[in-house]
């Protein structure tokens, strides 16, 4: 009531509300920390991705140093310092990791060989040992929510960050790129998009521009510490990847020597079917675009000599140095055939080199098989495709037994099959053939799998996870699911209902249970007051599609 006075004990109570709602606004849900576990998962099996990647590009660029040293040492060289590079980076910015992991989660910012606990894929808790704090997986880290020690570490005690390690990365980013990019012309380094932005930025939150190492790390908790040092690894070797992609590039086939050059014959298919064609790719491995060699073989042959010479494949069947050979087939069997490929040197004359190869003929027979793939959906209509030996797609049709569902012709060997809503979990199809007699054969029987759908993903305002603006999400209120990368198109699922949780300023905690899609209008008029940071957190979602009833997984949003 206005101008109403209030005790000590409601100012006190008032007070702790106000911090309650603090505390809560502040708090990081688990959800949110499950988030950073499974992003970082990701990060790292792309930083071994980039490893591997990066390891066969060094690989390749030993074998063309051992092919021809004066050629290629000047770049082979330059891609060796690369490397030495970008591994003195990874190893600062993994040490810093240790650093921040070993203070927050073992109180020793050089601890090694550290002891943990995990779980088992029974549940036991074990205990084991990481030689250093990196090693322990996010999932296994207690503190992850922490956000003090690791500033401590990250942002040091200046009031600008100057004296912590997170200065020196951004010291250690800045000469890495002026080294790295030193190893290509000013054209080449130029063209690059590099990585590693360490500029001062203005913050929102802060409301005034500040340096990179207080935008990146402020408050930031352990776990979002560990998934951007992690992508700043990962940007270290595109970087790397990038350089040294472009030193190797630089070496051409056309400057190699001829005489490590081999023919090689790809055929399409070393077994057809009688009355279809066979095919095959005959070509020269680093041969010019240039120049088109001459490719003699004859039939029926291992070894071609020069007095056997009888067909010459002609000039239009020959492009960019790959040669298409192709032969009618009729009778089933083994056949074979020989030849050789003549190169023009660079001095005028030709290097010639044998080929042989071999084929199979065979007769045609029966076959079943999923369009999609070798098993079937329940409650899907799943398109299936028959054929068989000596039959026209008049004579045959399919049929299924062992597991409930609808099966349908769709003419010209196509059929449908659609699962039915129960429990079973395999079909045997088979091919019955009406031979000219009348009676029938039952041709190649087959099994396949039964599968339920996969849980849907759900979006609220068209989004999964991460930030979103308050307008976008007050304008498009809707819970939605769908099927992500899945065979089919156009799978349909609805949602019925779902808890909603929302906790921030503006709007304190509060928990609904919603029927339907649709945030209720009480709940959205709620959210117009909340304030940057809310969480809002939608879990227990119940959807029914093809397949029947059944849960799907939450999602977590903040309001930016």
């Amino acid at each position: 009531m206005a101008g109403h006075k209030e005790t000590p004990r409601q100012k006190m109570i008032g007070m702790m509300y106000l911090v309650l709602t603090a505390l809560l606004a502040l708090n990081v849900s688990a959800d949110i920390l499950n988030a950073f576990t499974i992003v970082n998962e990701g990060m790292e099996r792309t930083n071994k991705n980039f490893e591997g990647k990066n390891n066969k590009l060094y690989a390749d660029f030993e074998t063309q140093y051992q092919i021809n040293h004066a050629k290629v040492e000047k770049y082979y060289l330059k891609a060796k310092q690369a490397k030495k590079y970008s591994e003195d980076l990874i190893k600062k910015i993994e040490e810093v990791q240790n650093q921040i992991i070993g203070f927050t989660e073992f109180k020793d910012k050089n601890a090694k060989n550290v002891k943990y606990e995990y779980k088992d894929e029974t549940g036991k808790t074990l205990e084991g040992t990481a030689a250093e704090p990196r090693d322990v997986s996010l999932e296994w880290i207690h503190n992850k929510a922490s956000y003090d020690k690791p500033m401590e570490i990250l942002l040091g005690y200046k009031e600008d960050a100057s004296g912590g390690e997170a200065h020196k990365l951004k010291l250690a980013f800045k000469k890495y790129k002026e080294d790295i990019l030193s190893l290509l012309d000013k054209t080449e380094a130029a063209e690059i998009k590099l990585g590693l932005v360490t500029e001062e930025a203005y913050n929102d939150h802060a409301g005034k521009v500040q340096n990179w190492e207080l935008n990146t790390f402020y408050h930031t908790v352990l776990s979002a510490d560990v998934v951007l040092l992690n992508k700043y690894i990962a940007e270290v070797m595109n970087i790397e990847s990038e350089v040294v992609s472009r030193l190797y590039s630089k070496i051409k086939a056309d400057d190699l020597g001829f005489d490590k050059v081999v023919a090689a014959v790809i055929p399409d298919a070393n077994i057809v079917i009688a009355g279809e064609e066979y095919g095959a790719q005959i070509f020269v491995a680093a041969y010019s675009s240039t120049d088109t060699p001459i490719v003699m073989l004859k039939e029926g042959l291992d070894t071609l000599n020069p007095s056997d010479y009888s067909k010459e494949i002609e000039q239009d069947s020959i492009n960019e140095g790959v040669t298409i050979y192709k032969v009618k087939t009729s009778a089933t069997g083994d056949f074979k055939y020989a030849g050789v490929i003549k190169v023009k040197k660079p001095d005028g004359t030709y290097l010639t080199r044998p080929f042989h190869s071999n084929y199979t003929v065979i007769k045609p027979s029966a076959a079943i098989a999923a369009d999609k793939m070798n098993v079937v959906y329940r409650g899907l209509p799943n398109p299936m495709t028959i054929s068989a030996a000596g039959f026209t797609n008049d004579q045959i049709r399919l049929v299924a037994s062992g597991g409930a569902g609808s099966l349908s012709s769709k003419g010209n060997g196509h059929y449908i099959f659609k699962p039915s809503l129960g429990k079973a979990k395999e079909v045997t199809f088979s091919v019955v053939a009406t031979k000219a007699d009348g009676t029938t054969q039952r041709l190649a029987p087959t099994k396949f799998r039964i599968f339920n759908l996969p849980s849907p993903s759900i979006r609220l305002a068209g989004k999964a996870e991460g930030n979103i603006d308050k307008s976008v999400l007050l304008n498009s209120p809707f819970l939605s699911a769908r099927l992500v990368k899945f065979l089919f198109e156009g799978v349909k699922y609805k949602v019925l209902g779902y808890t909603l949780t929302i906790a921030g300023q503006g709007v304190g905690t509060l928990q609904t249970k919603v029927k339907g899609t649709r945030i209720p209008a009480k709940i959205l008029s709620k959210l117009k007051k909340a304030g940057r940071g809310t969480l809002i957190s939608v879990s227990g979602v119940k959807v029914v599609g093809p397949d029947g009833k059944k849960s799907a997984p939450g999602v977590t949003l903040r309001i930016k």
